[in-house]
């Protein structure tokens, strides 16, 4: 609203259309409003800034803002090339050096780009000096940590994230680590209980707060959620779909079946005109593909299913563990734990096969009663990629002599005065447990 009132005062003002192109921008990206329409009004209003005011600072950063936030979204096991950002962004930092907007924006561009991962941590690590922006980047690096698949990196940034100011975007990634990383359920339970209720609503908030119901087998407490949801649509990262699909996987696991499947009727009528508006769209098809399943017309369901595999061969785990062969989905997932090195890009199959999402994920339902299934949660406990517990010890009975292999790693003790440096020793011990791990035959505790 003051944004508009602002154009409307000045239809020439470039500053005031920069700033509603960056609100509409960040409304855009969070999933507050994921419309075209939306999308659209930024690229309309940042261009209209940069035509009244070309060399204008906030104009050059609006339209930063847009080569960044705008060409992330949806980007998955490929991430956009920021190199036209950059470009624009770091005369933008030169200018104003310590602007933390700016470096900000150029941070978080450069922590995405391999070759700059390194610049971009640590100018965001920068701007985290500076309070108001302390959360937001903590964040930002706590949410590359994780999607770079080290979660215990993430974890101790999302850790300083919070503690500069917890909302509901550094508490979903917490919730989300203490499902996938620590398999604690109870702790990401209560920590999408300190959402404020307008978070609560929201397309992230809601989502992350289905998906921990969900891991916690609360059906019923899930349905009452959707029930109170303010939209039939969902859009984030996570999920994109109808909320009847959600509701009705939970009516699914409540046991009651003839509602589950008019839930998933529902669904098929409202993806209809969807696929009919973005007939390209795999989420849409992987959603149809499994409201057919559940709905037990299998050749429909894998019609659908092929579909999506055209558009994109590699589907994620947890429709390929509802559609395809037990067989196929465990030597997916244990070439994944074979992997030595995380991809280059967002990979949602690294963030599924921790120790944690094998044993307590219900996407893995399916395969639990498999031998082999058995044998890759194992694999997955004893790698420390995989499971905060990998390297300890277990407690022995009785008298035992101490493997001339082997080292313990106490804890470092913080000495000075100032408690908010903790974290340094937690984290000195922490890496030399990371490097001497790596030791062939050396024994770590």
């Amino acid at each position: 609203v003051l944004c508009e009132r602002a154009t409307q005062l000045d239809p020439t003002d470039a500053a005031a259309w920069a700033a509603w192109a960056t609100v509409d921008t960040w409304y855009y990206y969070y999933s507050f409003d994921p419309s075209a329409e939306r999308r659209q009004q930024a690229y309309e209003y940042a261009s209209r800034a940069r035509q009244l005011a070309p060399d204008s600072f906030e104009a050059r950063l609006a339209e930063a803002a847009l080569m960044t936030r705008m060409s992330f979204i949806g980007s998955v096991n490929k991430l956009p090339n920021f190199t036209e950002a950059i470009s624009l962004l770091r005369p933008l930092v030169t200018e104003r050096p310590t602007e933390p907007r700016a470096k900000f924006q150029l941070g978080f561009a450069l922590l995405w780009q391999s070759a700059t991962e390194e610049e971009g941590r640590g100018m965001l690590e920068q701007v985290a000096m500076n309070p108001t922006f302390a959360a937001k980047a903590w964040n930002e690096i706590a949410w590359h940590y994780y999607w770079r698949q080290r979660p215990k990196d993430a974890e101790a940034a999302v850790d300083r994230s919070i503690a500069a100011a917890a909302y509901w975007d550094n508490l979903c990634l917490k919730a989300k680590l203490q499902l996938k990383w620590r398999g604690d359920l109870a702790g990401a339970r209560a920590t999408i209980d300190r959402m404020k209720s307008a978070a609560r609503r929201e397309e992230v908030g809601a989502t992350t707060i289905c998906e921990v119901l969900r891991w916690c087998r609360q059906p019923a407490e899930l349905t009452d959620f959707l029930a109170s949801y303010p939209r039939e649509w969902l859009f984030s990262n996570e999920y994109y779909g109808p909320t009847s699909f959600l509701a009705g996987q939970a009516r699914l696991e409540a046991g009651q079946r003839q509602i589950a499947n008019q839930s998933f009727a529902v669904t098929l009528r409202q993806l209809e005109p969807a696929l009919v508006k973005d007939p390209n769209n795999v989420d849409l098809h992987y959603l149809k593909a499994a409201a057919l399943h559940y709905l037990g017309d299998a050749e429909a369901a894998r019609q659908a299913y092929q579909l999506a595999k055209e558009l994109v061969p590699e589907p994620p785990l947890w429709i390929q563990a509802l559609m395809e062969p037990t067989h196929v989905v465990i030597d997916r997932v244990s070439a994944e734990l074979d992997r030595t090195s995380p991809t280059s890009g967002i990979n949602e199959v690294e963030t599924n096969t921790t120790a944690a999402s094998l044993r307590l994920s219900p996407i893995f339902d399916p395969l639990r009663g498999e031998p082999r299934f058995a044998d890759l949660i194992a694999r997955a406990e004893a790698d420390p990629r995989r499971s905060p517990k990998a390297n300890a010890v277990p407690e022995t009975t009785g008298a035992s002599s101490v493997d001339q292999k082997s080292v313990a790693v106490l804890a470092f003790a913080n000495l000075s005065d100032d408690k908010d440096n903790e974290y340094f020793s937690d984290g000195i011990s922490e890496e030399l447990l990371d490097v001497l791990a790596k030791i062939p035959g050396l024994k770590v505790t």
